[in-house]
């Protein structure tokens, strides 16, 4: 008994030292070993107009914020979920995996950014503006599938259409798979 109470204390122990490899106190990188949680849901100012039960704040952000043309092969997109300013009001489990869902659309649209960049890191001729421009093409994209995905869900509350886009978004994180990246805090802090 006590080698086994040993043992789950190491588990969690690692299991600790493993989250502070993609988050610190205000942000989340978005990674297949860890999923949202309440604990992800920082900001108290939960405003009065607030449709949903919780609010995640994300971003798909280019690193490092200073891009010039030395460095483009470098650029690292990654999908990130602001702790501060995600706020829940009611918490459920149905809640919870919607803003899960959330975050994996973010990483969806951060995946195939990933794969068009591809394509500006091997031309011989750098045009920093066209990285721009697909930036806030992806973005716009993004943000329109957010809004979709809100209405046809009812922000949650229809349980089959939440169902539908849980599986959809699941199929196309898979179809996307190469386009997958573990970054951690330290690569955001090299920048």
């Amino acid at each position: 008994m006590k080698y086994f109470s040993l043992l789950i204390v190491f588990l969690l122990n690692l299991q600790a030292i493993q989250a502070q490899e993609y988050e610190n106190d205000s942000i989340l990188i978005w990674n297949g070993n860890r999923q949202l949680t309440w604990d992800d849901f920082l900001s108290k100012n939960i405003k009065l107009e607030m449709v949903d039960d919780a609010e995640l704040t994300l971003s798909i952000s280019i690193f490092p914020k200073k891009i010039n043309c030395e460095n483009v092969k470098n650029i690292h997109i990654i999908t990130l979920a602001k702790k501060n300013k995600s706020s829940v009001r009611v918490e459920s489990c149905g809640v919870l995996k919607h803003e899960r869902t959330h975050f994996n659309i973010a990483e969806l649209f951060t995946r195939k950014m990933r794969k068009s960049m591809e394509d500006f890191k091997e031309r011989d001729t750098c045009n920093l503006q066209d990285i721009v421009d697909l930036h806030k093409r992806i973005d716009n994209k993004n943000l329109q599938t957010q809004l979709l995905y809100d209405k046809e869900t009812n922000h949650s509350k229809n349980i089959v259409e939440q169902k539908k886009w849980d599986r959809k978004i699941d199929s196309l994180l898979q179809v996307y798979k190469d386009y997958e990246r573990n970054y951690t805090i330290e690569d955001l802090e090299e920048e």
